[in-house]
């Protein structure tokens, strides 16, 4: 769909409910009036990469944050993937270690990666969230890594691991909020303690609702998370009663092709259960499981080094042809997730157009999108 047809649909919509009509995209030489959300926003990207160590559960974590930058810092060196074995990539978009904005108070965002992954296996996500006023932060979830896949199973059990995760996610929130207020520190004064969000692939798309369901007694809600949006989730663990104590803004996206994850029932049961008056889900037609990630770049490493692509994790599920294509993916993967955190945390209602099945059923086809009626997004 072209930049034009875009326009015309946001100013269709805007003559019906001009309150909640989509922006209006840059086209034909007129002025955008919001970014984009499935294009890069209006700041530049920063990426710097740390451990963290929990002292109380005596844990160490590897952790990636891309935040928001001031456009002056634009042209400098670009940040690096470094993947052990398989080689690094230069980021897109991502610099390395610039200063943060201070134009404003961004909110929160964690992203918890999938089932062998590693923290920036979506940073096609995370760097246009972080260009659209997000600060995002990844972690690698120890013992359940690409690094630990490789090594050999993991000796936590998988029960362990889903509440370690969980965990994982309540120590950084506790972590960056702690720096947002520590003089001196890289993030002082950046972050908004009210607008905390969180992502996820798969396992993660799990670690984003026992965020707030708690697990097995072991693990409570957090409190201080305002809107999740699992991706390709595994729900399976979760009863009704749990989905139903969700009453946070909810974002469920899965992919048709998923054989992982599959949407009925692992993406089907939190969108209808959880106890939110806003949630809103999207299926994308012919995406597969790794389609939510950036597998076919890791494949791209693979066969730089004599290998066959295939060989990459994930390749048979997102990158052959019987595939969305995966920039395809990546884009409408973007549009969704941008614009619900941009409604649920920044309260910017100017993108809650897209989030309407008016919008999909005409100009994005490839997308099956519902939404709860009288789904807003900001508490």
């Amino acid at each position: 769909m072209t930049r034009v047809l875009r326009l015309a649909a946001a100013l269709t919509m805007a003559l019906a409910a001009p309150a909640l009509a989509p922006p209006a995209h840059a086209a034909g030489g007129l002025a955008s009036v919001a970014p984009a959300p499935d294009r890069p926003g209006p700041y530049s990207v920063g990426r710097v990469s740390f451990p963290l160590t929990d002292a109380a559960r005596g844990r160490t974590l590897q952790v990636d944050v891309w935040y928001p930058v001031d456009s002056v810092h634009e042209g400098g060196p670009k940040s690096r993937y470094e993947i052990p074995i398989f080689g690094s990539a230069e980021a897109p978009r991502a610099l390395d270690g610039p200063p943060i904005s201070k134009r404003e108070r961004f909110p929160l965002v964690i992203f918890s990666h999938g089932n062998g992954g590693i923290r920036f296996q979506s940073f096609f996500l995370t760097e246009v969230l972080a260009s659209h006023g997000f600060v995002v932060v990844a972690p690698d979830h120890t013992g359940n890594t690409l690094i630990d896949l490789l090594v050999g199973p993991s000796p936590i059990p998988l029960f362990d691991m889903a509440v370690l995760r969980i965990e994982d996610v309540k120590f950084l929130i506790t972590t960056m909020l702690a720096r947002n207020v520590s003089a001196g520190d890289a993030f002082a004064g950046t972050i908004d303690p009210t607008r905390v969000g969180v992502t996820g692939h798969s396992f993660g798309g799990f670690t984003s609702l026992g965020v707030k369901t708690g697990f097995l007694g072991r693990v409570t809600p957090d409190p201080r998370v305002r809107a999740i949006a699992p991706l390709a989730p595994a729900s399976f663990v979760f009863d009704d009663a749990a989905l139903a104590s969700i009453t946070v803004p909810t974002l469920v996206v899965g992919g048709t092709l998923d054989e992982t994850t599959e949407i009925v029932p692992e993406a089907t049961r939190p969108f209808e259960l959880v106890g939110s008056r806003s949630a809103y889900r999207a299926w994308i037609q012919d995406a597969g499981h790794f389609s939510f990630s950036n597998i076919c770049d890791l494949a791209q490493l693979v066969a730089s080094l004599g290998l066959p692509p295939e060989t990459a994790p994930g390749y048979d599920e997102a990158c052959t042809p019987e595939f969305i294509p995966v920039a395809e993916a990546h884009r409408l993967i973007e549009l969704y997730v941008v614009s619900f955190f941009r409604v649920a945390l920044r309260h910017d209602l100017r993108y809650l157009g897209y989030l309407g099945a008016p919008y999909a059923s005409r100009y994005e086809p490839e997308v099956d999108f519902a939404a709860r009626p009288g789904s807003v997004g900001v508490r």
